[in-house]
């Protein structure tokens, strides 16, 4: 990660750049969020305005998907609050399916697949999601789904009630 203009100076493959941050705490419980995902939402709704888009403009959202039903259920929550019925037409997967909570580091990691997902036009799976909910959620499962992806979501939580999103968007070639 570095400056753009200096990137370009650089004469460097650009993948991507974040765009927008938004950070919220909802503070319920010392473990566990709060049920309602208003927060979340909170910090989304920051994230996107932070970066100048509409929740149209997201291609792409990478879930926290801690597999716990208090989290997921707040973090669906969340993303129908901001994205209502257009929710459906978004790819969603949940890389940390793949290699566990590595804790702080998810966050990074999902960032750095999100731009992989960008460059590649290829949406991550989330594994061992054999039977989703049906909630209106356009999950990506057990295998990996073409997608054109400029802009991706990427939904980072932590314990406590913290909650960060940050939006990035594909480089330039």
């Amino acid at each position: 990660m570095e400056n753009i203009q200096r990137a370009k100076k650089r004469g460097v493959n650009i993948l991507g750049y974040i765009s927008g941050y938004g950070a919220s705490c909802d503070g319920v419980d010392r473990i566990n969020p709060a049920s309602d995902g208003k927060e979340l939402c909170h910090a989304i709704n920051m994230a996107l305005s932070d970066a100048g888009v509409q929740p149209q403009d997201i291609g792409y959202i990478s879930l926290d998907g801690l597999a716990v039903d208090l989290w997921d259920d707040s973090e669906i929550k969340a993303l129908k609050l901001v994205f209502g019925e257009s929710l459906k037409n978004i790819p969603v997967s949940c890389p940390k399916s793949m290699f566990g909570n590595l804790l702080g580091a998810s966050g990074a990691l999902d960032m750095i697949i999100a731009l992989l997902s960008m460059e590649h036009g290829l949406v991550p799976p989330t594994l061992n999601l054999d039977t989703p909910v049906l909630n209106g959620i356009n999950y990506v499962a057990k295998q990996a789904r073409e997608y054109k992806v400029n802009k991706a979501l990427v939904i980072s939580r932590g314990r406590g009630g913290i909650n960060s999103a940050l939006v990035v968007e594909k480089g330039e070639k």
